[in-house]
């Protein structure tokens, strides 16, 4: 895979030194990419998006609108009463702001919109497959462009998200709370609880219509210029009434990250990070939707001019059926 590759490269220049053996001052720690699974069924229940950085101050905060772009493939079932379809693209903007509130409080708005369609990449993913030896995965087989993202079970539709259709997705809040500011001998500590309102639609599938919510804890340390990050997360999930027709199960669910940040010079920051997320829909013996989501994403943070900064980042599947082809996703931010 791409990424790992990609990874490999990153691996050396976060354990490496800077050219010349020159010191690097190294920006504010960042955080964490604020990366997830971007299968349309699981983006209907409540997840921690990755953090690391500490509460702002009070009064402080930032401003991010990120645009994720993501193909799939991936059909499982030997019937059309009982299948799982992943084939399209998925095109997902999220506005998100952080404000401090004090003592070591912040609170974290995310607002997601989100487009799905039969996409352009499906030739260009086929050629880059064989180019490098991976498996298609019947991916060649099938028309190019085409588009299904729908879950039946034992005959009944529990997910049918509808093609070429613009929605508003559920809006979640977190608060997070510094437990104990990191120092050189000891992580720092933060505190997490949210919930997630049913703002989108569930009729066509852009939301799960149940209020979710959960409870995490996060973890950072410095170490010269890197910073060490890791969050684990547990999410109560609300059942789509769809599922509760079909005789779908949704289950509580854990979630966890694993980075580390690393400074390239005062305005720029590179960003390695390993992803968990448990499958919230319970066995139906279609691992579209039952094995559980394992990414690593690489990407970079830009300080530019004012307060100003720019993110990307690819993401590419390790493990589970569930997961995404790949992830492009770039942000803009203002800091205050």
């Amino acid at each position: 895979m791409l990424c790992l590759a990609l990874g490999a490269c990153v691996a050396r220049a976060v354990a490496g030194l800077p050219a010349g053996g020159e010191e690097i001052e190294p920006p504010a720690p960042r955080g964490l990419l604020a990366t997830r699974t971007q299968n349309p069924m699981f983006l209907q229940f409540f997840r921690f998006r990755p953090v690391g950085a500490p509460p702002p101050a009070a009064g402080r905060g930032s401003l991010e609108l990120t645009s994720e772009y993501t193909s799939y493939f991936r059909i499982d079932g030997e019937t059309f009463d009982h299948f799982a379809a992943l084939d399209g693209e998925v095109w997902r903007n999220v506005l998100r702001g952080r404000l401090g509130l004090g003592r070591s409080v912040a609170l974290t708005i995310e607002v997601p919109a989100l487009y799905a369609g039969g996409g352009f990449l499906d030739r260009y993913i086929e050629d880059y497959h064989d180019l490098f030896g991976f498996n298609q995965e019947g991916r060649d087989r099938n028309p190019d462009n085409r588009y299904l993202f729908a879950l039946v079970a034992d005959g009944t539709t529990a997910y049918d998200l509808p093609q070429n259709d613009l929605g508003l997705g559920d809006v979640s809040l977190v608060v997070d709370w510094q437990l104990r500011p990191g120092s050189a001998g000891a992580p720092g500590v933060v505190l997490r609880a949210g919930v997630e309102l049913p703002t989108g639609d569930e009729a066509r599938g852009f939301g799960n219509g149940r209020t979710d919510g959960g409870l995490g804890v996060a973890v950072s340390q410095r170490l010269g210029i890197r910073h060490l990050h890791a969050d684990v997360g547990y999410q109560l999930q609300g059942q789509p009434r769809s599922f509760t027709a079909a005789g779908v199960d949704v289950r509580d669910n854990w979630s966890a990250d694993l980075g580390v940040e690393r400074a390239l010079g005062a305005r720029t920051t590179l960003i390695a990070q390993l992803g968990f997320e448990e499958s919230p829909i319970r066995d139906l013996r279609l691992p579209a939707v039952d094995d559980n989501s394992a990414t690593l994403a690489v990407g970079v943070d830009v300080r530019l001019a004012g307060r100003w900064a720019l993110d990307a980042y690819f993401l590419e599947d390790l493990d589970g059926e569930s997961t995404q082809d790949f992830t492009a996703s770039v942000g803009l931010r203002f800091d205050w």
